[in-house]
């Protein structure tokens, strides 16, 4: 019995040290099981557990103070979400949908390429994306203009009208504000028509325009 004890005693006392130690050894211990406790990560040349994460990636920002930052994050996190989805949407069988047709218009095999071929782009385009505070600030029409794109690179600069928009809505948002000037890095990609009824019709009656204007991928 006493021996048992002992034998407790110790195994209790080296799990105390491993825990204790184990954020200066690159260990990490999972304490979330009671019963038995996890060492989690890789073990390395040296036989130590090592654990590694993948690199995050982080928005850039250019003379905005910490309110605009952090209404430019919320946005960036749904323009992520929203990439995946239309990228998700068009990686299974989207051509035989209405979604799709709806915006595009009848499906023709090389039109769908250019489609998904343009919002891949701009999905690998915009974790890239600097975003400006400062350069519209001097823009006569900085109380007008929400954003727009730098003549080189890929900078957006927001304006007046951007910190008014409301941070989500289908119509008009500070993540529809940046989406637009992402999807015109393309310089295929422009305002053919404005609003998603215009959007609508444009498919219907012209789907070689629909796939060349902006408002159709942004309702995609």
């Amino acid at each position: 019995m006493k021996a048992a004890i002992s034998a407790l005693f110790l195994l209790t006392l080296c799990f105390c040290v491993l825990a204790d130690i184990g954020p200066v050894m690159g260990v990490s211990v999972d304490l979330t099981n009671e019963h038995q406790p996890q060492i989690v990560g890789t073990l390395d040349s040296s036989g130590i557990r090592t654990t590694k994460r993948a690199p995050k990636k982080r928005v850039k920002f250019v003379g905005c103070d910490d309110a605009q930052k952090k209404k430019i994050r919320t946005a960036a996190t749904t323009l992520r979400q929203r990439f995946r989805r239309a990228a998700d949407f068009l990686n299974k069988n989207a051509d035989k949908t209405r979604r799709y047709e709806t915006w595009f218009g009848k499906f023709d095999v090389d039109r769908f390429a250019l489609v998904k071929s343009r919002i891949t782009k701009a999905k690998e385009d915009f974790p890239q994306v600097i975003y400006n505070c400062e350069a519209c600030r001097t823009d006569p029409e900085y109380d007008t203009k929400s954003a727009y794109r730098s003549d080189v690179g890929n900078t957006i600069n927001l304006c007046g009208k951007f910190w008014e928009l409301p941070a989500h809505d289908e119509h008009s948002s500070q993540a529809r504000a940046i989406i637009h000037e992402i999807l015109q890095f393309n310089p295929l990609i422009r305002d053919n028509t404005i609003g998603h009824i215009p959007a609508q019709a444009l498919a219907k009656e012209d789907p070689g325009s629909a796939i060349e204007n902006t408002e159709n991928y942004i309702y995609l």
